[in-house]
């Protein structure tokens, strides 16, 4: 390996000496292609040592060749270097580099760290000549140099956690550095007014989107490397950490914060390595629970850390000796470190299985004895001494508990000599220790342990010591402090600027910004750079002072902060409180000292600090500081050296401190105050912008807009919350007492969970830290509530507060023995849970809240058991309150009092479950109380499994099994060996009944569908992947089934690729798919050649020539060019049962042309107008455009309606003048910068106006329905004709309507209309066939509703992750922000309308959607998209008249025709 490290640093540093000839201004060609050369002949020496090393250098030379060629504009070698590409990008996939690790991956990173070290390096020398720019050309030159630079860095491979971590880090700091530039650069425009440097702004811009999307396109290529090797995959998950149950969950978390959805925009390659690393981490903790016994459990990873602390030590000896020929100094290092934090984890994991302390000899010796090897460790690592003695300090204080014998004497002598020497104390006699103790209050911490002391007393002493030794050790003590004042200022001129001129202090960002690159140079002279790079624009302005009756209190508050850090900083801390507790203004304290006659006492009240130091201007950070470091100095203690009164009592300061960190963290003052200063923050600089500034802001000097550059004000405070909470913590453990143990835990937990931010670089708590305090917690007698006790049955109830993903929980334990689970879906505790229901127990009467409703109160009375259950739990006094709480609150799985109810209800038998661990099968679910069974009657029975964690009252998860059958042929699998011909079989059977039920649930929702689709599929890859034991004829089906799984779920291009690949004997049925995926994609030419060669195969297949038709109808489409000459007769209502048809338009911006062709098919077979065949028509958005053109008389000819050939025809051309953007670069900037809507309003308004005029809703030729939502809340409004005819002030121009129900979050600003502020109608009801079904409920009470027909339309959906269907479908919608507006858009029971229109209306309910391949966003307009949804649109036409005629579109033509 010693020559692939070689060639691999040598080819590194002949790829920089090619980049950097690169990024020169002038590039020598002749010189540039020499380089090239000599790289190559480099790389071609190492194909004889490592072929997938030149496989990855090749790409990598190839890759930036091509961008050399693409900039000399050489088109004949850009072809031949893509071609090349291609051809190593093929290689590359099929030859992964494996990382050789060494104990540890740090070793294995040193050739990428080094690598772009270096690029890194450049930048920053890059960055440094702007300080030297004089001009604007040379500015402009030197970012273009940097962005080509970046470029470069994004091509090196990612193949570690640790590799992606660091390009992560460089690229947060580079971002923020640049942004500081940004903010700057772009006042340097505005009050210059220098439209010449609108160019470097404009760069700076293009930088910083740079770095974030290779950034992230850097994460997914990360993700596709770990997915294109998954035998390998575990070994890169989780191959340098010890296999103990904690370390494994916090691995985890670091996968899980780097892939999940929850984290990220949904992508379908994160999903599925989150699915491969979900599955490796349970297998690792199975393997963990796996120990039945305790004894077991506790040996082994005794054992595993007796061998790390072994490899520790002969690291650590060669270290020593100064390396050797394998190793030099610098990898032993981090080796016999990484060892020794290794054996660490597997010492404290044996600690932990131990469980709750016995209290006897031998229990007490043996945790002693742990706890004395992870001390030895930790010290061993050479990083933690301070841990080390508060594990041994640990170890003395469990000895002390009990009554000393000599066993215990013996190991409380070795553990004293122990802590002697972690100290590096020499062993003196007692009474030397005890004279060096009184004489130093900074002295070392020593135990005096006097053998002739009792155990009692040496308990004491103990406790003594241990408080003395957090106090030292653990609290965090604030560095040196500089300021704690305010500004003295009241306003400032334009730029708030002082004579000091207009640099930033940024300091604090560039010192961890390139830690990476360990040069001190650039910390120190790239400092320097920093406070200057405002690129030269030194204008001293002087500042303005308005003096008040506020002047001398800012001035006497600050002169008191001033001597107050001075004597804190001097450790001078009596002085620190009494400087405080001066008098600032007239009687005025912050906290009081007073003087007793025979004690000093100090009073303080959090609020008498924080009030008055916020009226006065003092930033909530500062206040925060300033508390900690008053409770920080109450919790050492305070000395006043008055010889005739008594220092105050540590007990009132401890509790005093205490109630001051919690003041920090838990006061609503300053939380609210750092919010406004940020907004005020963000008001500068929108008034910036705006060219406003010199109106005066009010409490924002200039300091403070320096330090929001650096991290927004409540990120500062959030540290600071951080640091009390560890010091309330800290104070909570040194009071002692159950109580405050417990409240310590606590505090403890909520510091792991959180997550650090890019801003907390302020405060850095050691994780280690916070693990030793556990540990002693755990030492006093408070376990860890992570604790995993091992049972000797080898099953054990999992504690209710430790998470689960139970979506990978496969099998209920019972009586019987295992079932498998089908549906396992978490209750989401924020939305309408009534809907989860039909997905898992479908039933012909659905699960409707007024139903339920009624049901509930026509057969219970307020007297009921039950029902007083259920009115205590929701703490209402009867049903009538209960029902209108329900209505607006749908939470059926809140308290188990429902369950009675559902029960009966639903007609479900509901068994209630606990999670278990279990020796076989790891985490499982089991029965846990007895089945609720109010079932009325036993046919239709269904059955329902919930989860209810320990003694919890709610239901966390919901599942279901699968049938019988599947359960017998699951345990068939299990017990089949890996290599046995029966195994295909079996599998095969499985994934056909998954088929069938998929096939089945299509008919009623097809996103219910897609979770069988994709088990099927994962069935059918099992068998695929049993090659070697399975037969040609069980792979040929394998192979077809995955296929149509794919064609079901939608992903053409994947069908294609795998088809494409390798030499197969196709039959009808593959030559089938293969065709239906080309016609999916637009290919039909290949789709017609493959469904020939069906033909060829079975000329016969009904399938196949269902196909052919649905392909050749494409030559054969009806090209509407104009008008059509429709029958315009409006539908009424006839006293003979009429039939009530209803159409219905979802939103989706441009997606809108699909339903406009949709429906001028429909006028052109039907020839008669949309308005004429519908009694109410609904649209949301985009639909509520074509609703209203449709029933709208045109301003051509008031008799008639627009048409939809019309309606298809503003898509195509004027779609851009709905997307209009603000014609001002400054105003784009503007928008960029303060996260406003992406377009205007003026062109969407022209349009409407120009086809609607002054045309009303009352005005419309058929029933309109158009709903919005009002901003700011969920409340969904709805304009109708009806209402605008009943009441004139209900009465809008459609033209205002339009621009409510189309003003989309993040696209277009709120609209008001009426006083009244609307956005788009999509936020909560996208598809509005449910509104427009109980709205001709509403207009018709007595109508039938078996004789209600209705046409809904969807504009396309978009599904990532068949198992988790709602996951990314946002993407469809929203542009930015697509976090927050997810919740809003999913608080509305978008998913089950579908379900239950089908159920309700049956055959008269028509469904039409598009499921795209890939999201195609509201506002793309491009010609090529536009064209592409019209295809889309009239292939869905062809394949509904090919392949069920009579059952969609054939027969709802009948069904308009003689309706009209």
């Amino acid at each position: 390996m010693e020559n692939i490290s070689d060639l691999n640093d040598s080819i590194s540093k002949a790829f920089d000496v090619v980049i950097t000839s690169l990024t020169e201004e002038t590039l020598d060609s002749s010189a540039i292609e020499r380089q090239f050369n000599e790289l190559s002949e480099q790389i071609t020496d190492f194909e004889g040592v490592s072929y997938p090393h030149f496989i990855e250098h090749r790409y990598r030379f190839h890759l930036l060749r091509l961008g050399y060629y693409e900039k000399m504009k050489n088109e004949e070698k850009r072809k031949k270097e893509e071609k090349l590409l291609l051809k190593y990008t093929s290689l590359r996939s099929q030859n992964v580099v494996k990382e050789t690790f060494i104990g540890t991956d740090q070793t294995s990173n040193n050739k990428t760290k080094d690598d772009s070290e270096s690029s890194w390096e450049i930048i920053l020398n890059l960055v440094s000549s702007l300080v030297q720019s004089q001009n604007t050309d040379q500015i402009t030159n030197t970012l273009k140099k940097i962005s080509q630079l970046l470029i470069s860095i994004f091509q090196h491979p990612i193949q570690t956690l640790d590799q992606y971590y660091l390009l992560q880090n460089n690229c947060k700091n580079v971002q923020s550095l640049f942004e500081t530039l940004k903010v700057n650069e772009l006042d340097t425009v505005l009050e210059e007014n220098n439209h010449e440097r609108v160019n470097n702004l404009d760069l700076l811009i293009e930088i910083i989107d740079l770095v974030l999307n290779s950034l992230e396109n850097r994460q997914e290529y990360f993700a596709n490397i770990l997915l294109s090797d998954l035998p390998h995959l575990d070994e890169m998950l989780f191959h340098n950490i010890p296999k103990t149950e904690q370390c494994i969950t916090r691995r985890h978390k670091e996968w899980v914060r780097l892939f999940h959805s929850d984290k990220h925009r949904a992508n379908p390659v994160f999903d599925e390595l989150m699915k491969h690393i979900n599955s490796t981490r349970d297998r690792h903790l199975s393997k963990v629970h796996s120990l039945c016994a305790k004894s077991i459990v506790v040996q082994n990873e005794i054992d595993e850390g007796h061998k790390h602390a072994e490899l520790s030590m002969t690291f650590k000896k060669r270290f020593k000796s100064g390396g050797d020929e394998e190793l030099n100094v610098e990898q032993l290092e981090k080796l016999f470190t990484f060892e020794a934090l290794t054996a660490f984890e597997h010492y404290r994991a044996a600690l932990k299985s131990l469980g709750k302390m016995a209290h006897n000899e031998a229990d007490i010796l043996q945790r002693a004895q742990i706890l004395e090897w992870m001390a030895l460790v930790m010290r061993l690592s050479g990083k933690h001494n301070i841990e080390a003695q508060l594990y041994i300090v640990a170890a003395i204080y469990i000895i002390t508990l009990l009554g000393m014998t000599e066993q215990l004497y013996q190991r409380l002598r070795k553990l004293q000599i122990a802590l002697e020497k972690y100290q590096g104390l020499a062993r003196n006699t007692i009474t030397e220790m005890d004279a060096a103790a009184s004489s130093n209050t900074n002295r070392e911490l020593i135990l005096c342990t006097n053998p002739k002391l009792s155990s009692r007393e040496i308990h004491d002493e103990t406790q003594v010591f241990i408080r003395e030794a957090i106090l030292r050790k653990c609290v965090v003590r604030s560095a040196q402090i500089v300021d704690l004042s305010v500004e003295n200022q009241f306003g400032v001129d334009s730029s708030f600027q002082t004579s000091t001129g207009r640099y930033l202090q940024v300091r604090g960002i560039l010192a961890s910004a390139f830690l990476p690159l360990a040069a001190e140079f650039i910390i120190a002279g790239g400092s320097w750079m920093w406070n200057k790079i405002v690129f030269k624009n030194d204008q001293n302005r002087s500042s303005v002072q308005v003096l008040s009756d506020e002047y001398p209190i800012r001035l006497s508050l600050n002169k008191l902060m001033e001597d107050a850090v001075k004597f804190y900083n001097n450790e001078e801390y009596a002085k620190f409180i009494q400087d405080l507790s001066k008098s600032y203004y007239q009687d005025r304290q912050l906290m009081d000292t007073k003087l007793g006659s025979e004690t000093i006492s100090v009073e303080i009240r959090v609020d008498q600090l924080i009030r008055p130091l916020l009226k006065h201007g003092f930033r909530a950070d500062k206040i925060a500081h300033l508390l900690i470091l008053i409770g920080e100095v109450l919790l050492r203690g305070i000395d006043f050296a008055d010889p005739t009164r008594k220092n105050p009592e540590h007990t009132a300061l401890l509790e005093q401190s205490k109630i001051l960190f919690q003041g920090v963290y838990d006061s609503e003052q300053l939380s609210k105050a750092a919010v406004q200063l940020d907004e005020r923050v963000q008001k500068y600089h929108q008034l910036k912008i705006t060219k406003a500034a010199k109106k005066i802001l009010a409490s924002v000097s200039e300091k403070d807009i320096e330090d929001s550059h650096e991290a927004p004000y409540s990120d500062r405070l959030a540290g600071y919350c951080k640091l009390a909470r560890l010091n309330y913590a800290i104070a909570c453990l040194l009071a002692g007492g159950k109580d405050n143990f417990e409240r310590c835990k606590q505090s403890l937990k909520i510091l792991k969970s959180s997550e650090n931010t890019y801003h907390d670089r302020f405060f850095v708590i050691p994780d280690e830290r916070i693990q030793a305090l556990e540990d002693l917690l755990s030492a006093f007698g408070m376990d860890d509530d992570n604790t995993n006790l091992a049972n000797p049955s080898g099953m054990c109830t999992i504690a209710s507060n430790i998470t689960v993903d139970v979506k990978n929980i496969r099998y209920l334990k019972t009586d019987l023995g295992y079932r498998a689970c089908n549906f396992v879906e978490e209750v989401d505790a924020n939305s309408d849970q009534l809907i989860m229901l039909p997905c898992l127990v479908p039933g012909e009467l659905g699960f409707n809240c007024e139903m339920f409703i009624q049901y509930v109160s026509e057969k219970y009375s307020s007297s009921d058991q039950l029902i007083l259950e259920l009115l205590h739990q929701e703490r209402v006094s009867n049903l009538s309150e209960w029902a209108i709480k329900f209505r607006s609150n749908k939470k059926i799985f809140q308290h188990r009092a429902y369950l009675p109810l559902l029960s009966a209800f639903g007609n479900i038998k509901i068994q209630p479950c606990d999670i278990i661990q279990d020796e076989q099968y790891g985490i499982v679910f089991e029965a846990s109380h007895p089945v609720i069974d109010y079932v009325p009657g036993r046919s239709g029975l269904r059955e329902l499994f919930v989860v209810v964690r320990g003694e919890q009252d709610h239901i966390s998860c919901l599942f279901t099994l699968v049938p019988i059958e599947i359960t017998h042929l699951q345990w068939q699998l299990n017990n089949t060996p890996e290599n046995h011909p029966e195994r295909a079989v079996i599998l095969l059977r499985i994934a056909e009944h998954y088929m069938n039920e998929a096939h089945q649930n299509d008919k009623q929702n097809h996103l219910a569908a897609l979770i069988d689709w994709q088990k099927a599929q994962d069935y059918y890859a099992q068998v695929l992947s049993v090659k070697e034991v399975a037969t040609k004829q069980h792979l040929a089906s394998a192979e077809l089934g995955y296929c149509k799984c794919l064609l079901k779920q939608h992903r053409y291009s994947r069908i294609n690729e795998r088809l494409s690949s390798g030499d197969r004997s196709w039959s009808a049925d593959v030559w089938l798919v293969y065709a239906q995926a080309q016609r999916n994609i637009g290919e039909y030419k290949i789709a017609k050649y493959g469904i020939q060669q069906a033909i060829r195969l079975e000329p016969l297949n009904c399938e196949v020539r269902r196909e052919e038709k649905a392909i050749k109808m494409k030559d054969e489409r009806i090209q509407v060019n104009e008008r059509l000459d429709l029958s315009y007769n409006f539908p009424g209502r006839s006293n003979e049962k009429p039939f009530y048809n209803i159409l219905s338009i979802d939103g989706g911006g441009i997606r809108g042309v699909i339903p406009a062709i949709w429906l001028m098919a429909l006028e052109h077979k039907i020839k008669r107008p949309i308005s004429s065949l519908f009694h109410v028509v609904a649209g949301t958005s985009t639909g509520a455009i074509i609703a209203a053109g449709l029933t709208t008389p045109s301003l051509e000819d008031p008799s008639k309606p627009y048409q939809a050939y019309e309606l298809v025809q503003l898509y195509r051309a004027k779609a851009e003048q709905v997307f209009s953007r603000n014609p001002s670069f400054l105003s784009r900037v503007r928008a960029s910068l303060l996260q406003e809507s992406k377009y205007v309003d003026e062109g969407r308004h022209m349009l409407f106006y120009e086809y609607f005029g002054g045309s009303k809703l009352s005005n419309t030729l058929s029933e309109l329905v158009i709903p919005v939502v009002k901003s700011g809340s969920n409340a969904t409004d709805i304009f109708t004709r009806r209402a605008s005819r009943r009441d004139l002030t209900e009465d809008s121009l459609l033209t205002e309507i339009l621009m409510c129900t189309t003003a989309a979050p993040t696209y277009f600003p709120p609209y008001r209309l009426k006083n009244t502020v609307y956005i788009d109608g999509g936020v909560q009801a996208n598809n509005p066939s449910m509104i427009a079904y109980d709205h001709i409920l509403d207009i018709y009470p007595n109508c039938d509703k078996n004789r209600i027909r209705l046409l809904s339309l969807g504009t396309g959906d978009y599904v990532p992750d068949p198992l988790n269907p709602d996951a990314g479908r946002n993407l469809l919608f929203w542009a930015r922000n697509y976090q927050s507006v997810l919740k809003v858009l999913m608080d509305g029971p978008q998913n089950n309308i579908d379900l239950h229109l089908h159920r309700t209306l049956g055959s008269n309910y028509y469904r039409w959607q598009i499921w795209l391949e890939n999201p195609i966003e509201l506002d793309d307009f491009r010609e090529a998209s536009i064209d592409r949804l019209v295809d889309l649109a009239h292939g869905h036409l062809e394949e509904m008249e090919a392949y069920d005629n009579r059952h969609r579109l054939g027969r709802l033509i009948e069904d308009l025709r003689s309706s009209s």
